[in-house]
């Protein structure tokens, strides 16, 4: 390499590791969930919604979850009405986009 360093090939995997452990990492999700979850609430009907928005750990990481069945219809859209003429797309809530950005 350029200037003679030499960086471990699996420096990536220790340090994701390293931050994982990270007690800030549990703080963070547990932000943008509670974020995610008022979101939801400014939605008429989304109460039960709003209560299956979970944080599940990982070995490394966090990740913010919707266990609710229309959870991805609810969130990226959807159509309405059936397939034919009468159908309209129904815009997505995009709960979990807007908490992590609310959060940053």
């Amino acid at each position: 390499m350029a200037g003679g360093v030499t960086v471990n090939k699996t420096a990536y995997r220790v340090a994701a590791k390293v931050a994982g452990q990270d007690p800030q990492m549990d703080r963070v999700a547990a932000r943008v969930a509670a974020a995610a979850r008022a979101e939801a609430l400014r939605h008429k009907r989304s109460g039960d919604l709003a209560g299956s928005i979970r944080v599940r750990r990982g070995r490394i990481d966090r990740v913010i979850t919707i266990d609710a069945p229309e959870a991805l219809h609810i969130e990226y859209g959807h159509l309405a009405g059936g397939r034919g003429k009468g159908a309209r797309w129904v815009p997505g809530l995009h709960i979990l986009s807007k908490a992590v950005k609310r959060v940053g």
